[in-house]
Protein backbone atom coordinates (compact mmCIF):
# COMPACT_ATOMS: atom_id res chain seq x y z
CA UNK A 1 0.00 0.00 0.00
CA UNK A 2 2.79 2.77 0.93
CA UNK A 3 5.01 3.40 -1.57
CA UNK A 4 8.08 3.41 0.84
CA UNK A 5 9.26 1.40 4.41
CA UNK A 6 7.99 4.03 7.03
CA UNK A 7 8.86 1.58 10.09
CA UNK A 8 12.73 3.30 10.10
CA UNK A 9 10.95 7.26 10.31
CA UNK A 10 9.67 9.23 12.73
CA UNK A 11 6.40 10.17 13.12
CA UNK A 12 6.73 13.38 11.78
CA UNK A 13 7.64 11.53 8.25
CA UNK A 14 4.78 9.18 8.61
CA UNK A 15 2.03 11.95 9.09
CA UNK A 16 3.89 13.91 5.88
CA UNK A 17 3.67 10.40 3.32
CA UNK A 18 0.14 9.53 4.78
CA UNK A 19 -0.79 13.77 3.49
CA UNK A 20 0.81 13.01 0.39
CA UNK A 21 -0.61 9.89 0.06
CA UNK A 22 -4.51 11.19 0.56
CA UNK A 23 -3.52 14.29 -2.21
CA UNK A 24 -2.66 11.74 -4.33
CA UNK A 25 -5.33 9.82 -4.44
CA UNK A 26 -7.28 12.50 -5.24
CA UNK A 27 -8.76 14.14 -1.79
CA UNK A 28 -10.72 17.46 -2.50
CA UNK A 29 -11.10 17.68 1.50
CA UNK A 30 -9.23 18.47 4.15
CA UNK A 31 -6.62 16.24 5.51
CA UNK A 32 -6.20 15.91 8.51
CA UNK A 33 -3.48 13.11 9.86
CA UNK A 34 -2.64 11.61 13.36
CA UNK A 35 0.09 9.55 13.89
CA UNK A 36 0.82 7.91 17.58
CA UNK A 37 4.84 6.74 18.00
CA UNK A 38 4.75 3.93 20.30
CA UNK A 39 8.66 3.06 21.65
CA UNK A 40 9.10 0.08 24.12
CA UNK A 41 9.81 1.04 27.59
CA UNK A 42 13.04 -0.52 28.61
CA UNK A 43 12.95 -3.49 31.51
CA UNK A 44 9.29 -3.71 31.13
CA UNK A 45 8.34 -6.77 29.86
CA UNK A 46 5.48 -7.06 27.94
CA UNK A 47 4.51 -10.79 28.89
CA UNK A 48 3.94 -11.35 32.56
CA UNK A 49 5.03 -14.42 34.86
CA UNK A 50 1.83 -14.29 37.24
CA UNK A 51 -1.14 -16.43 36.56
CA UNK A 52 -4.08 -14.84 34.77
CA UNK A 53 -6.44 -14.22 36.98
CA UNK A 54 -10.27 -14.18 36.68
CA UNK A 55 -12.09 -10.88 36.10
CA UNK A 56 -14.29 -9.83 39.13
CA UNK A 57 -17.96 -11.11 38.64
CA UNK A 58 -20.96 -8.19 38.79
CA UNK A 59 -23.52 -9.24 41.35
CA UNK A 60 -26.17 -9.92 38.40
CA UNK A 61 -23.93 -12.41 36.98
CA UNK A 62 -23.78 -14.00 39.88
CA UNK A 63 -27.64 -14.07 40.21
CA UNK A 64 -27.64 -15.84 36.90
CA UNK A 65 -25.68 -18.32 38.30
CA UNK A 66 -28.25 -19.71 40.61
CA UNK A 67 -30.02 -22.31 40.24
CA UNK A 68 -33.43 -22.88 41.28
Amino acid sequence: MFPETVSDRTATDAAALLTELAISHGSKDNISVVVVELRRLKGISLVSDEPKKEPARRSEDKAQQIEF
